[in-house]
C-alpha cells in the first residue's frame, strides 16, 4: 500500500513539473554579439589552414577556412595577398581568400555598406567556396584593382538543411 502511494506522490510531482515547465518556458540563449571587423588584422584570429571539401577537379583543396560567428565590418578594408601574412599560406588562397566549410555552421558578414578592396598586383575572389547551414553576405562590396579571371565574389555556394 505505501508503495502504491509513493508511486502516485511521484507521477503527481512529475505531472506538476511538467505543468510548470509549460508555464514558465525557458528563456532563449542570448546571441552572441557580432564580430567587429576593422581591419584585416581583426579577421586574422578567425582564420585557419585546412581543406575545403572535394571538388571534382581538386579533390581536397587547401584553404583558409573562416570560422562560423556573424562578422560586420566597422570601416573599408584592404587586402593585398602579397603581404609577409600570405606567405606560407599561397596554396590556401590559391582559389579564393576565403573558405567556410562546415555542413551545420552558420556564418555571416554584414558589411554596412563598406568594402573590401584587393590592392597590390595579385587578385584573388573573395570565396573559393561556401558549404554552410546557413549563412548571409549583406550590404558588402568587394573592389578589385586589376582584372579578375573567374568569378569575384563566390566559386560556389552550397546550403546543408
Amino acid at each position: 500500500m505505501y508503495k502504491k502511494r509513493y508511486f502516485i506522490h511521484g507521477l503527481l510531482c512529475a505531472f506538476f513539473a511538467l505543468f510548470l515547465i509549460g508555464l514558465f518556458p525557458q528563456q532563449a540563449k542570448a546571441e552572441d554579439p557580432p564580430i567587429a571587423i576593422s581591419s584585416f588584422e581583426d579577421l586574422k584570429p578567425y582564420l585557419t589552414k585546412g581543406e575545403y571539401a572535394a571538388d571534382l577537379t581538386n579533390p581536397k583543396p587547401k584553404a583558409l577556412l573562416l570560422k562560423a560567428g556573424k562578422y560586420e565590418l566597422q570601416n573599408d578594408i584592404s587586402i593585398d595577398v602579397s603581404d609577409a601574412y600570405f606567405a606560407d599560406r599561397q596554396d590556401e588562397i590559391a582559389h579564393g581568400l576565403l573558405s567556410f566549410d562546415d555542413k551545420q555552421g552558420e556564418f555571416s558578414i554584414n558589411g554596412n555598406n563598406h568594402k573590401i578592396s584587393f590592392t597590390g598586383t595579385k587578385q584573388v575572389p573573395l570565396f573559393q567556396g561556401i558549404r554552410a547551414h546557413a549563412f548571409t553576405l549583406e550590404n558588402l562590396q568587394v573592389e578589385y584593382a586589376g582584372s579578375l579571371k573567374g568569378y569575384g565574389l563566390v566559386g560556389e555556394a552550397i546550403l546543408f538543411a
